[in-house]
């Protein structure tokens, strides 16, 4: 996401946006940064259905974060597939196109939320067995 944030900032600068002959690299430098972009949400939306696996399994957070992951995880994967749309409703940077991106930070820091108010694991060893010392 650096990458890609660094590449919209070049695009956007006045100096370029300006001069004529430097149009051609400005459009080489969006398409580069909105296939990257595009890649990236299918990576993100992995992460979410993994998420959405291991919480179903594990059982250790609430019911909600793991529905949540598999819905954002779907959108976010539709999302990834809209990349060759170059006008219209899903355009790149429209509203449709990038809310995937958007749903996954916002379960990101949902969920952050919910383990941090998680309590801490009792670090004694199970009853009936003594500590070991030996490392």
């Amino acid at each position: 996401m650096l990458v890609v944030n660094a590449m919209f900032s070049v695009t956007s600068t006045p100096q370029f946006i300006d001069t004529p002959e430097s149009w051609p690299l400005l459009r080489a430098f969006t398409e580069a940064c909105l296939h990257t972009f595009y890649g990236l949400l299918s990576v993100f939306a992995f992460f979410l259905l993994a998420a959405a696996a291991a919480i179903h399994q594990g059982r250790e957070l609430p019911a909600w974060t793991g529905w949540t992951a598999l819905a954002a995880g779907l959108v976010t994967l539709a999302g990834s597939a809209i990349s060759p749309v170059r006008s219209g409703w899903l355009a790149p940077l429209s509203l449709p196109a990038v809310t995937p991106f958007f749903l996954f930070w916002l379960w990101v820091a949902s969920v952050s939320v919910v383990m941090l108010r998680l309590p801490s694991r009792d670090l004694r060893p199970p009853s009936g067995r003594s500590p070991d010392v030996s490392g």
